[in-house]
C-alpha cells in the first residue's frame, strides 16, 4: 500500500474503504479471498489485481473527485474496479442490474460519471444503449465488445503496479446510491 497512514478525520471516504480493504486482502495473504464456480483469487491475487485495475484507470482520467460507475452481475473484478477506483479518490456508483436504459442514463449523467465499467457478458446490449445515449462516456467492458475498452485486457497488459490509496479530501464520497429509479 502505497499510504502508510490513514486520513485524519474518521469519515467514510474513498480512501479510507479503499485502505481498510487493502489491510484486509494483505492479511488474507495466500488465503482464498473470493470463490467462484470457476475461479478462485487469493487476497494476494485481488490486490495485484485492483492495483492493476487502478493503472487502467487512471489512465483513463480517474483521479481524485471523478466518478466512476459499475453495472455488473455480481463479479469479482468488477468490485475491484470499485476499490482501484476509491483508492484513487473517485467515488463509485452501482447502476441496479434490473435498471431500464433510461435509468441508467439519469444516474450516469446526474452522477456526472466519466467512466463507466460494464460487465459485458452480462449486459452487452444495454452497453451498447448507453455507449449511444452517453458518446462522451468512457466504457470499460469486462471481456469482448464492440464499444468501449476490453478492461481485462488493459489489466493483464498493465505489468506489476502498487495500489495507491490518495489521502487528499477526507469529506469526499466513496459511495454514490440512487434508490427508486428502477
Amino acid at each position: 500500500i502505497a499510504s502508510d497512514t490513514m486520513p485524519t478525520k474518521a469519515a467514510a471516504t474513498a480512501s479510507v474503504a479503499a485502505s481498510l480493504t487493502a489491510r484486509a486482502l494483505t492479511a488474507c495473504g495466500d488465503r482464498v479471498a473470493f470463490k467462484t464456480r470457476t475461479v478462485q483469487w487469493t487476497g494476494t491475487a485481488t490486490l495485484d489485481f485492483i492495483s492493476r485495475a487502478q493503472r487502467v484507470l487512471a489512465g483513463n482520467g480517474i483521479k481524485t473527485g471523478s466518478k466512476v460507475a459499475l453495472l455488473t452481475a455480481n463479479r469479482v473484478d468488477s468490485w475491484c474496479f470499485g476499490v482501484a477506483a476509491q483508492g484513487l479518490g473517485a467515488a463509485v456508483t452501482s447502476l441496479h442490474s434490473m435498471g431500464s436504459a433510461d435509468a441508467h442514463r439519469f444516474q450516469l449523467e446526474d452522477a456526472e460519471v466519466s467512466v463507466l465499467v460494464l460487465d459485458s457478458t452480462n449486459y452487452l446490449a444495454r452497453g451498447a444503449e448507453l455507449a449511444e445515449l452517453l458518446p462522451g462516456i468512457i466504457i470499460l467492458t469486462l471481456g469482448e465488445a464492440p464499444y468501449g475498452k476490453n478492461a481485462l485486457t488493459l489489466v493483464e497488459s498493465a505489468g506489476t503496479a502498487r495500489l495507491r490509496v490518495e489521502r487528499g479530501d477526507t469529506t469526499g464520497a466513496a459511495a454514490l446510491s440512487v434508490h427508486g429509479r428502477t
